[in-house]
């Protein structure tokens, strides 16, 4: 029933696997040298819009039917509401569209009406709940143009048999490629309404620039973590190490952890800093400084990750899930079977499930394809074949912290 190319509100998917499905296509193309418009569309509210009549008539066509549909049909007819403030309220207004954001129901209801909308057009689509996007390929930039106007021409049917509108300011587009092409005479036009292009877009979180180096989320986050840095060099003389470490959690670490396994891949010399303000934070949590002032050792002091081991995580949380079939649809066959590349009596065969595809360029090669299996490949086999995520997160997490432990303690030995 699902359009596999829905990430909202669904088991087993969520903002982060949207984003990489993203990357990961636009990465692709790239390494194929085909040229790539993705365009964001914003929907004038979505929520408020969806019309009561078409969402019993798609619920009925999913097979909702008898009383089910009728418990629906009342629960949305004759609605009122009013709005009230400063002891003014204002007369009673029936409800004749629109679903409660706020409510169990109402996204869901949204994900209904608009669960059609990948099949009004053949562009590759990506949505989570009202948030969307839309990548048109093709290898010359003026049939590209063509081909995305026509398009866009059937997206723009949708929405209006639908009774949704789009927000042409807000709405933009953005191209992708290593081809060296004058993109001056590029032009996308929405109902004699011209869509403005942008260098970057910020998308369910995560900040993307047209040449995938996720430079602009950088440095974003390395400003958002400094502030937050300020903050708890403010309040640790006054609070213990247990809060501070739910601090820590709270405002960064869950911040450096968000979209990581899409632009984690970005060059070192833009993660660096944010790696550098991380590190300022967690001396915050030495509590004991006259026993070490290595920050290496006061993250294995506290059992918290590093920038870098995040990354490696999220990357075998993927492929893990991956293995266990807890991806989305979308991402079924990622990987590619050595035995279905040959039958060779190899050393890999041996010790690798996956083949390792050929990268044409460098954009080829910061795909997961790549960066997983290579990653993947340094886990002990007792700890990479656990089918519980939960049991394998716990066995890995164990292998990182005792790996350093003995280390950890021959410093203490040595200092004292």
């Amino acid at each position: 029933m699902w359009s596999q190319q829905q990430y909202g509100f669904r088991n087993n998917h969520s903002t982060s696997l949207a984003n990489s499905d993203l990357y990961e296509n636009l990465l692709q193309n790239l390494d194929k040298k085909i040229i790539s418009c993705a365009v964001f569309l914003d929907l004038r509210k979505a929520f408020n819009s969806v019309n009561h009549s078409i969402l019993l008539t798609k619920l009925e066509h999913y097979g909702v039917r008898g009383n089910a549909l009728k418990l629906i049909q009342s629960y949305l007819s004759n609605r009122k509401h009013h709005i009230q403030g400063a002891n003014i309220k204002s007369s009673l207004n029936s409800i004749i569209s629109g679903v409660y954001q706020s409510s169990i129901i109402g996204p869901l209801f949204l994900l209904i009406f608009i669960n059609d909308l990948p099949k009004s057009n053949t562009m590759k689509s990506i949505l989570f709940a009202d948030d969307r996007v839309l990548v048109q390929t093709d290898n010359n930039l003026g049939k590209l143009q063509n081909s995305f106007n026509q398009e866009m021409t059937k997206v723009m049917d949708w929405l209006t048999a639908n009774k949704l509108s789009l927000n042409i300011s807000k709405t933009k587009y953005m191209l992708i490629t290593s081809i060296h092409v004058s993109t001056e005479s590029f032009v996308i036009n929405v109902n004699s309404n011209r869509i403005e292009t942008t260098l970057t877009y910020k998308y369910l979180g995560v900040i993307a620039d047209e040449n995938l180096t996720w430079i602009e989320h950088c440095k974003q986050l390395c400003s958002t973590i400094s502030k937050y840095v300020g903050v708890m060099h403010q309040v640790k003389h006054y609070v213990n190490n247990q809060a501070l470490r739910m601090l820590y959690h709270s405002l960064i670490n869950s911040r450096a952890q968000y979209g990581i396994i899409a632009w984690g891949r970005a060059a070192s010399c833009h993660l660096q800093p944010i790696s550098v303000v991380s590190n300022r934070a967690t001396r915050c949590l030495n509590t004991d400084e006259l026993l070490t002032n290595k920050v290496t050792t006061i993250y294995k002091m506290q059992k918290i990750l590093q920038l870098k081991d995040i990354y490696n995580l999220e990357v075998r949380k993927f492929k893990h899930k991956y293995t266990t079939s807890q991806l989305p649809a979308t991402f079924n066959n990622y990987f590619e079977l050595i035995t279905d590349v040959h039958s060779y009596n190899t050393r890999q065969i041996k010790t690798r499930q996956f083949a390792l595809p050929k990268a044409r360029s460098n954009s080829g090669a910061k795909m997961l394809k790549h960066s997983a299996l290579e990653i993947l490949s340094k886990i002990p086999p007792e700890i990479k074949n656990k089918t519980c995520l939960a049991l394998f997160l716990e066995e890995y997490r164990n292998m990182y912290y005792s790996a350093t432990r003995t280390i950890f303690y021959v410093y203490i030995y040595c200092c004292t």
